[in-house]
């Protein structure tokens, strides 16, 4: 059993910029680091390379909306943890991405528009071989 995220699948309706542009550092800073983006996605060809049956497959997105939806702080610590990442890779300086009101902006801005956010899905895949 694998799980991996399909890092380019997130969503905003309607669009929030400050919740867009957190994305798009991300998927950035990934990029640049050699972290595959649509890694979920590979999964049933990495089994089959590894010898193992076609797997099954499940995606689960947390879907966010109002005030007290957790996927900001998620959003704010992902950052967090990336920043030092995204400064070595030229992605954004401390200064550009103000990590410390992240939450509180993409927050902020979706609620002003009742946006309803979709962060990355997580893609589940399992395969089971028969016991020898």
């Amino acid at each position: 059993m694998f799980q991996e995220i399909d890092a380019t699948s997130v969503a905003a309706e309607p669009m929030c910029d400050e919740f867009w542009a957190a994305g798009q550092r991300i998927n950035q800073v990934f990029a640049r680091a050699g972290i595959e983006l649509r890694a979920g996605l590979k999964l049933p060809t990495i089994f089959q390379e590894a010898g193992l049956p076609a797997p099954q497959i499940l995606q689960m997105a947390r879907v966010e909306y109002g005030p007290d939806a957790q996927g900001y702080a998620w959003i704010e610590q992902l950052t967090r943890t990336l920043l030092p990442l995204m400064q070595k890779t030229g992605v954004a300086t401390p200064e550009e991405v103000e990590v410390d009101t992240l939450a509180t902006r993409i927050r902020a801005e979706a609620v002003a528009k009742k946006a309803v956010l979709v962060l990355p899905p997580f893609i589940g895949a399992w395969a089971y071989t028969p016991a020898v």
